[in-house]
């Protein structure tokens, strides 16, 4: 089900990230920094989106190999980047 364009952020390309930029910016907080830009979140959203992606795809691939429709935990930890 596609996420409601309101809700998502919008980036300088005109595409969308699906992720909130309140929970990216919390990441960034978290790693030590006192201020977060609204760009900086946008594009950690946009980095972070990307490689989810990347690693679901080679879930899906080890999910199908594996004669399964489900992906499952055991699917993302094998695809992980660095794996």
């Amino acid at each position: 089900m596609p996420v409601e364009k309101r809700r998502r952020c919008r980036l300088r390309n005109g595409d969308y990230v699906i992720l909130p930029k309140a929970p990216v910016e919390k990441i960034i907080r978290e790693a030590g920094a006192r201020r977060v830009s609204e760009g900086a979140a946008v594009e950690l959203a946009e980095m972070l989106e990307k490689i989810g992606n990347d690693v679901s795809v080679r879930a899906l691939k080890l999910a199908r190999h594996a004669g399964r429709k489900t992906v499952t935990a055991s699917d993302i930890k094998l695809a992980r980047p660095g794996a």
